[in-house]
């Protein structure tokens, strides 16, 4: 009996030790998918180029695959880091198959990705703002789109900048061939940007517009009360309605942008005469894709900024054909004298409170320009103080033109640099401003820039040149 007693107690023992283990084993196997493979599991909304990250994390032992329901919308890598990249709907899986413990399973997420707009967005942000000034912020790596021109409201300063500058937005046109990109009557910020300006085979990125935005007196200009008569005269020909002496544009600023293609013109001036109080090109790298006409033309700048950047030429700029030159192909230019920029420019007599600073310093210029000056009808006053060092100028003709007779210079011929391939060197160039170098100080780049690249594939460290744009010289 005893011993039967000892039999029929093992066996209960050995029956309660098996059911445990097969408890263990059967809440682990009865357990939902999510208690050892979780992921975020809400719905994702994107703009085309952003780029997050939801990794799955799970207790098994294999590995976790993702996948992307359409890898038109949505790519996946095998970390689960995802980049939009076209418009649509998408569902993102991540999958771990048994290892003996855990049963198969998956998780998933649905992910909607629009386009960034920037009309849209301009139009929305305008509706919101509080004040004068109306900002966009782009989110990192987006690749925003213009299908249509922005044209701002009088008296608004747009300001266009990407929200992270160490990831920097594209702005991309569709449709814009015919057009600007943006018609300003007030003041614009471009910052931190990478733009694509390669469709546009007509008009420039920025013009001034129609409708003055803020008008000031001559006690906030630089010219005299005698010629401020004249320009109002003449305006009376091309402007409707003038309620005040003069209309100023408080800025123009792009600084730290990629620019690709650019054909026509950075900033052209409209119809409406201006004078524009800042203009401020900084830290930026720009190719220009033909440039047979002025890259930068307005009718008069206050305080010009020119510094730290590269702009370079895919071709030779003062093309001719059967029909003479093909366009004005100034790096910068005031309009000339038949119309008000005689005015406007200062090239007589400013107020007696009148001083304007023009800096061009820390620049690397390629083919800009070689069959034409690199700058026409600038003005010619003592009010003006000019300070030109640390350029690197390689087939640049005539860069001194950038220089009135009776401007106050500041110059150190010793940091600007020179060097003609294609281009004979001005003699007052190497006579005055320049140091004439006697082979290239590199190889003048042939490829348009390549905006999914550091500093757009381009790498211009000069060899007997010392200065020029700083980012080469690191």
């Amino acid at each position: 009996m005893k011993k039967t007693n000892f039999l029929l107690g093992g066996a209960l023992l050995l029956v309660a030790l098996f059911t445990t283990s097969c408890d263990k084993l059967m809440s682990k196997l009865d357990n939902p998918v999510n208690s050892y493979l979780e992921m975020n599991n809400k719905d994702v909304a994107l703009w085309v180029g952003q780029k997050v990250s939801y990794p799955a994390t799970s207790i098994s032992t294999e590995s976790i695959v993702y996948s992307s329901s359409d890898p038109d919308v949505v790519t996946v890598d095998d970390q689960g880091n995802i980049e939009a990249v076209g418009v649509g709907s998408a569902k993102i899986s991540a999958f771990v198959k048994s290892n003996g413990e855990y049963q198969e399973g998956n998780v998933s997420y649905n992910v909607e990705v629009k386009q960034f707009n920037l009309g849209e967005q301009y139009t929305e942000a305008l509706a919101k703002a509080t004040g004068n000034v109306v900002e966009i912020a782009i989110p990192a790596n987006v690749k925003a789109v213009m299908t249509s021109k922005i044209k701002t409201t009088a008296g608004i300063k747009l300001v266009v900048k990407s929200a992270d500058k160490n990831a920097p937005a594209t702005i991309y046109t569709k449709g814009l061939s015919e057009n600007n990109m943006f018609e300003i009557n007030s003041s614009i910020v471009l910052q931190d940007l990478k733009i694509d300006a390669s469709e546009l085979t007509s008009k420039s990125m920025i013009t001034t517009g129609t409708i003055p935005g803020a008008s000031k007196t001559n006690n906030d200009l630089y010219f005299s009360e005698e010629f401020a008569a004249k320009v109002k005269e003449f305006e009376k020909t091309t402007v409707t309605q003038l309620a005040a002496t003069a209309y100023i544009l408080d800025e123009i600023t792009v600084e730290n942008c990629m620019i690709k293609g650019v054909n026509v013109n950075l900033v052209w001036n409209g119809s409406t005469v201006w004078a524009v109080e800042k203009l401020n090109l900084k830290d930026n790298i720009i190719q220009l894709d033909n440039a047979i006409y002025t890259f930068i033309r307005l009718h008069a700048v206050k305080d010009l900024t020119v510094t730290g950047n590269t702009v370079y030429n895919l071709k030779e700029t003062g093309v001719k054909n059967e029909k003479g030159d093909l366009g004005d192909t100034y790096f910068f230019r005031q309009s000339n004298a038949s119309n008000a920029a005689k005015y406007y420019g200062i090239n007589y007599k400013p107020n007696d409170n009148a001083s304007l600073n023009w800096v061009v310093e820390n620049n690397t210029f390629i083919r800009t320009f070689t069959g034409k000056d690199f700058a026409n009808n600038v003005t010619n006053n003592k009010a003006v103080t000019i300070t030109l060092k640390n350029n690197v100028l390689y087939d640049v003709y005539r860069f001194n033109k950038i220089v009135g007779g009776n401007m106050v210079k500041v110059y150190d011929k010793a940091t600007n640099f020179i060097y003609g391939e294609k281009v004979t060197v001005d003699n007052t160039d190497k006579g005055t401003y320049c140091t004439l170098l006697t082979a290239a100080p590199f190889e003048a780049p042939t490829e348009a820039l390549d905006l999914t690249k550091e500093n757009g594939g381009l790498n211009l460290k000069p060899s007997g040149a010392t200065t020029g744009d700083p980012r080469w010289l690191k």
